[in-house]
């Protein structure tokens, strides 16, 4: 593009407008007055509009993450640019992927990153989301994440198979860490991770006790993508028969002594001695 520029020897009635083209800012000088003497000299000015994809003009939905009553935290980046003004972020969810999805909330300030949806039972299902920013840009809706949903069972051998999906992370590490609560009231403990993979078995059982799970992953900048706390339903496995192997009874005291061989089930916590107390009955 070619600009033709007056210049005025004299500087009376002079005004300056600046404009700018995308991102290269120029001024020229306008006179008010008809009367004057000019000369002129020509320039030439090459302008360019950067239409860069590294100037997003969308939030970028980063991670959801999942608490003990299943509300859910959405974290984003704010859009590189406002394309001029910015009034606000709308929040857009709904229980299945395909939608309808529905504004639940807005958010106003560019810089507000976070979102704390109250109410949304992310304990029992998996929630959808997206973001979408009302500016001056037409681009504007972030992509589409799920919380991720966390399922527990017990099969026939007494062992918890995990499974759980994708929250649709585009910079997820690929890491999922397994934390399990082994006892009633404690913390979240990691027991292992696994890479790429959405399932696990745990060979730690119960027979009637209440044990919580809950997978955690992480995008490349740290961001946490947290599951809801799935309770682990007892196993409803008895432990095997205790076998006696041997009784004695000492001479000199007169105590007796009883011998069995170890159980072999996994959740055996201890042994209770049982002896006739005479009437029919058994006592411990």
């Amino acid at each position: 593009m070619s600009l033709l520029l007056v210049k005025n020897k004299s500087k009376k009635n002079q005004n300056i407008r600046k404009y700018e083209i995308g991102k290269i800012a120029f001024a020229f000088s306008y006179f008010s007055t008809l009367s004057f003497f000019v000369d002129f000299c020509l320039f030439s000015a090459i302008l360019s509009v950067s239409n860069s994809p590294a100037f997003s003009q969308a939030p970028y939905l980063k991670c959801t993450e999942v608490d003990s009553l299943g509300n859910v935290q959405l974290t984003w980046l704010p859009p590189s640019d406002s394309c001029g003004f910015f009034n606000q972020y709308y929040i857009f969810y709904s229980p299945v992927s395909a939608g309808p999805y529905v504004a639940i909330d807005s958010v106003s300030g560019f810089f507000t990153t976070t979102y704390y949806h109250s109410g949304a039972n992310a304990n029992m299902a998996p929630g959808y989301y997206f973001i979408q920013s009302s500016s001056g840009c037409s681009g504007n809706t972030s992509d589409t994440l799920s919380t991720v949903f966390l399922s527990v069972s017990n099969n026939s051998l007494g062992e918890a198979n995990l499974s759980w999906n994708n929250p649709g992370v585009t910079t997820n590490t690929g890491w999922y860490y397994i934390s399990r609560q082994d006892t009633p009231g404690g913390i979240l403990v990691l027991i292992d991770s696994v890479f790429q993979n959405n399932s696990f078995v745990d060979s730690f059982t119960v027979c009637n006790d209440s044990i919580y799970y809950q997978i955690v992953s992480a995008d490349s900048s740290g961001c946490i993508n947290a599951s809801n706390f799935q309770f682990l339903e007892p196993d409803a496995l008895q432990p095997g028969a205790v076998v006696i192997d041997s009784v004695s009874v000492d001479i000199l005291t007169g105590l007796g002594t009883i011998g069995w061989q170890p159980g072999l089930s996994a959740d055996i916590a201890g042994y209770i001695v049982y002896i006739a107390n005479g009437f029919g009955g058994w006592d411990s």
